[in-house]
């Protein structure tokens, strides 16, 4: 990495005024600025930016992301409960919740739906490596399981809540590092 100072380039410039014509022009076209979601056109600017140094990799323009936004772990934690929750509207708008919940009362008794949506869980929050993450993603299955008959929404709730703060006990916390090789431990 060279000490030389970077020279000005308008080309940086774009992903902002990307942000701001879409902005502006939402406000325009809805009549009102509340319409368009302001988050949304930052995102657009964002992924803008991404394409245009792309040269740099994905990881170093993540990685400077993160680092002009804040602190990384505490960034970090709010993309993935931001993308978890994108994720949980996204499965239930295409009718993967739906199907999943079938699927799972047509081939597990009702009896061991409990037990199954803590396995679930449980499994949903090793792969992710995080609670935060996995209780967006696995939420709208639970808001389906409790949707049939003769179940208990607060049972289920505590089963998926357990399930997915299995990961994150203190128990596991010595041996989560060689279980998830990118996990970084918060000191």
């Amino acid at each position: 990495m060279s000490l030389e100072p970077k020279k000005a380039n308008g080309i940086a410039l774009l992903p902002l005024i990307i942000f701001v014509v879409i902005f502006l022009w939402s406000g325009v076209q809805y009549g009102s600025f509340y319409e368009f979601p302001a988050p949304i056109a930052v995102l657009i600017g964002i992924v803008a930016a991404f394409f245009i140094f792309h040269r740099n990799g994905i990881n170093e323009n993540v990685n400077g992301f993160i680092r002009g936004c804040g602190n990384p772990s505490i960034l970090m934690m709010c993309l993935i409960a931001l993308f978890s929750g994108a994720f949980s509207v996204v499965t239930k708008s295409i009718g993967a919740t739906d199907t999943f919940v079938e699927i799972t009362k047509n081939y597990l008794s009702l009896q061991y739906l409990y037990a199954g949506v803590f396995v679930i869980a449980s499994f949903l929050s090793f792969a992710s490596g995080t609670s935060v993450g996995s209780c967006g993603e696995f939420g709208s299955y639970c808001g389906g399981f409790c949707e049939l008959a003769q179940c208990k929404c607060g049972a289920y709730c505590r089963f998926a809540l357990r399930g997915l703060c299995l990961a994150t006990i203190s128990l596991l916390s010595p041996i989560r590092p060689l279980l998830l090789p990118n996990h970084r431990a918060v000191r």
